[in-house]
Parts: structure tokens; C-alpha cells; sequence
């Protein structure tokens, strides 16, 4: 159980490193380091060069070698990540009910909070308008 933990225990400080605000060329380099350190881990605890056991290899694995290319041509993760986007999608998930018509109830829901947000400056607008007089036309 132990060397399962100490695989994974790069892919931990790989991933605290990939999210600190400001990189060095020597913390991209030490990234794809350990990167390649772990994959190297897990082909070889994991998949064990065995045929039975290669959907255990999934592309996502493989994705992880090019980590440190693209934060030396695009800057730190957090410039450039999906997290945010992958989050709201997530929310987003939960507010569809049909099967059927999916998009068109997924839009309505979104009207539906979205007409939530606005209640407060109804109630404000309200309070305004009753103190003054109607125009005259």
C-alpha cells in the first residue's frame, strides 16, 4: 500500500506547484520531473505492461507529460485552466429535468434564477416610484 501512496504523493506536489501564482523555469522543469516520475509510477504499479490492463491507461495519463510545455508557452495554470468552466457546467447539470427537451429546460431555469437576482431592486424600484408623482401626458 505504501508505494501506491508514494506515487501519488508526486502527483500531490506536482499539482501544488502547478497552481502557485508565479513560476521559475527550475519549478517547470522540476514539474515535468515529477510529472514524468509519476506516470512512470503508475505504468508501471497500474498497467504492469499488461494487455488485460491497458484501459487503466487512459489518455488523460499521457496528457500529464505535456503539463510543463504548456505552462512554458502559455504561463502559470491558473491563466489557462478549465476549472471554473468545469465547475459552472457542473452546476449547470443539476438544474436540467427533461430528457426530451433538455437545452430549452436548462434555459428556462437559468431565466428563472436569473429573474431571482432581480428581486431586491424590484422591491427597490417599488419604494422609489411610490414617493413620486405620475407624469402627466
Amino acid at each position: 500500500m505504501c508505494k501506491y501512496l508514494l506515487g501519488w504523493i508526486d502527483f500531490v506536489n506536482t499539482v501544488q506547484l502547478c497552481t502557485q501564482y508565479e513560476l521559475t523555469a527550475n519549478n517547470v522543469s522540476k514539474i515535468w520531473q515529477l510529472l514524468l516520475k509519476f506516470y512512470n509510477h503508475y505504468e508501471r504499479e497500474y498497467y504492469k505492461k499488461k494487455p488485460e490492463r491497458l484501459p487503466a491507461i487512459v489518455i488523460s495519463f499521457h496528457y500529464l507529460l505535456h503539463v510543463a510545455d504548456s505552462i512554458s508557452n502559455y504561463g502559470p495554470c491558473w491563466s489557462f485552466w478549465q476549472f471554473p468552466m468545469e465547475c459552472l457546467c457542473g452546476m449547470l447539470l443539476l438544474l436540467i429535468h427533461s430528457k426530451i427537451h433538455p437545452y430549452s429546460n436548462l434555459a428556462n431555469n437559468v431565466l428563472l434564477i436569473e429573474q431571482f437576482n432581480y428581486l431586491p431592486f424590484i422591491q427597490f424600484y417599488k419604494y422609489i416610484c411610490k414617493n413620486e408623482k405620475p407624469i402627466k401626458q
